[in-house]
């Protein structure tokens, strides 16, 4: 088969060959492999260990009630402005 480097006539030559005689060719039949897994570094599984025990969140109880404390507080601030949007809508229609 030809080097296709660039000169197109070349190329197109060869895929042209190929092309006319794709089913002359003769495939071999897929080989099973074994694939290795990659081996992980010891260091770095025990600080993804460390990592995932010490990622409880917050704490303590008054740190977690002020946590929901504010979540609700966002939501709530959210839900304003749809609720002045629906009273306006609902004061055009009247």
């Amino acid at each position: 088969m030809c080097r296709a480097d660039g000169n197109d006539g070349s190329a197109i030559a060869a895929y042209g060959n190929y092309f006319r005689h794709y089913y002359d060719l003769q495939f071999i039949p897929a080989v099973e492999t074994i694939v290795k897994k990659d081996k992980k570094n010891p260091k770095r599984v025990l600080r993804d260990v460390k990592k995932q025990l010490q990622n409880n969140g917050i704490g303590t109880k008054s740190q977690q009630a002020l946590k929901l404390q504010h979540e609700l507080k966002k939501k709530n601030i959210n839900l304003i402005p749809n609720i002045k949007s629906k009273c306006t809508q609902n004061e055009s229609l009247s």
